[in-house]
C-alpha cells in the first residue's frame, strides 16, 4: 500500500531560515515538492507580466512596505490552486513562508481556511509544523546582509517581525487546538545544527530523512 504523502510547514519570523532549512528538507527527502510563498509572491510583485493582474497593484504596496500581502488574496491566487495541482500529482509539500495568518489558515463562516483544504487532501495525521524561533535582532542582522533593493532595510524588517509576533500566538495554538503537531526549532544556531534538529524531529514523525544529505 502506498505512503499517503505529508506535508510539512515551516513556520517563523524574516530571518529565521525557513527557506534554507525547507531547501535541505526537499533535498534530504523523496516524494516532496517545496512551496515558498515568499518566493512566489515576490516573483509576482516584481514581474511586470502580471500588471493587469487583479489586486497586484494593493499587493505590491503592502509587499515593499514591509506589511502582509492581502493573505485571502495569497491563498485564492497562489497557495490554493498550487496545493492541489501538487497532491493531484502525489507528492508532499513543504511550504515555507506560507500559513502566515489566522485568516489565511482557518477561515471564517464565510470562507474556507488553507488547513481545511490541506486537512482534505492530505489529511490531519500527515501535516507536521516546526516553528522556527530567532530573536529580533538575529532577524534584523540576517536579512540586511541579504540586501534585497527595498525590502531589506532594518526598519523595514523590524515591522516585518513585528507583524510576525502579533500573529504567530494565535497561528500556533490555532494548530495545537487542531491537532497539528508544532515541533519548536532554535533558529539561531549555524544553519547545519538547526538541519540536525529538524532532521532528528522529522525522523520521529515518520518522514524518511537521507542522513547527512544537504
Amino acid at each position: 500500500m502506498k505512503k499517503q504523502p505529508k506535508v510539512i510547514i515551516l513556520f517563523g519570523p524574516p530571518g529565521s531560515g525557513k527557506g534554507t532549512q525547507a531547501a535541505f528538507i526537499k533535498k534530504a527527502t523523496k516524494g516532496f515538492a517545496l512551496f515558498d510563498g515568499g518566493t512566489e509572491i515576490e516573483k509576482m510583485v516584481r514581474s511586470k507580466k502580471y500588471d493587469d493582474f487583479p489586486g497586484i497593484e494593493a499587493a505590491r504596496k503592502a509587499f515593499f512596505s514591509g506589511e502582509l500581502v492581502d493573505p485571502l488574496w495569497v491563498i485564492d491566487r497562489l497557495t490554493i490552486p498550487a496545493t492541489k495541482k501538487l497532491w493531484k500529482q502525489g507528492k508532499g509539500i513543504i511550504y515555507s513562508g506560507s500559513f502566515r495568518t489566522v485568516l489565511e489558515i482557518f477561515g471564517n463562516k464565510k470562507r474556507t481556511g488553507l488547513l481545511k483544504v490541506v486537512e482534505k487532501l492530505y489529511g490531519k495525521e500527515n501535516i507536521i509544523v516546526l516553528q522556527i524561533n530567532v530573536p529580533v535582532s538575529e532577524s534584523v542582522k540576517r536579512n540586511v546582509k541579504r540586501g534585497r533593493p527595498g525590502l531589506d532595510e532594518a526598519k523595514i524588517i523590524r515591522v516585518r517581525y513585528e507583524n510576525y509576533k502579533k500573529l504567530s500566538y494565535p497561528v500556533i495554538q490555532g494548530f495545537k487546538k487542531a491537532g497539528i503537531k508544532v515541533v519548536q526549532i532554535d533558529g539561531k544556531p549555524k544553519r547545519e545544527k538547526v538541519w540536525k534538529d529538524i532532521a532528528a524531529a522529522l525522523s520521529k514523525l515518520g518522514v524518511e530523512i537521507a542522513v547527512g544529505r544537504l
